[in-house]
């Protein structure tokens, strides 16, 4: 995706480290180490359900952001048909101080455009991070990185 537009945001700076396999499958000292490096400028946890049976990994990432005063950019990932409340229930049960989610993402309809944003998809997405990583770096998404 060519997200450096007007921004100057450049795809080395964007660094991602995507979790997946079966819960239990990431290491601890792995999330950990990578979360504590001062050039993690914003961490972007992406909640699903899969993520949430994994209970070790999400509360290890978010409370060593946390530690770390690292600004989160929360994304609910579901497929659900009634606006996110079960899995907001479900998130909130197991992380009542996490803060609302900054996108809702339904996982059928990822290309379609989200709500208060003026892109879809995937670029929605992508731009609401940019954004986001612009205020954290630059305080501003006006002209940022």
């Amino acid at each position: 995706m060519d997200l450096d537009r007007p921004h100057r945001l450049h795809q080395t700076d964007i660094f991602c480290q995507q979790v997946t396999g079966t819960p239990g499958d990431v290491s601890r000292t792995q999330l950990t180490s990578t979360l504590t490096l001062g050039s993690v400028k914003l961490v972007v946890p992406v909640i699903s359900r899969h993520l949430l049976a994994d209970q070790s990994s999400l509360t290890v990432g978010l409370e060593t952001a946390g530690r770390n005063n690292k600004p989160r950019h929360v994304i609910w990932l579901d497929q659900n048909q009634d606006d996110f409340r079960e899995f907001g229930t479900l998130v909130s049960r197991q992380y009542p101080t996490l803060e609302a989610p900054a996108r809702r993402v339904q996982r059928d309809r990822v290309e379609e455009t989200m709500p208060g944003s003026g892109v879809g998809g995937m670029y929605g997405i992508a731009w609401d991070v940019r954004d986001a990583l612009s205020v954290v770096t630059a305080g501003s998404k006006e002209f940022a990185c």
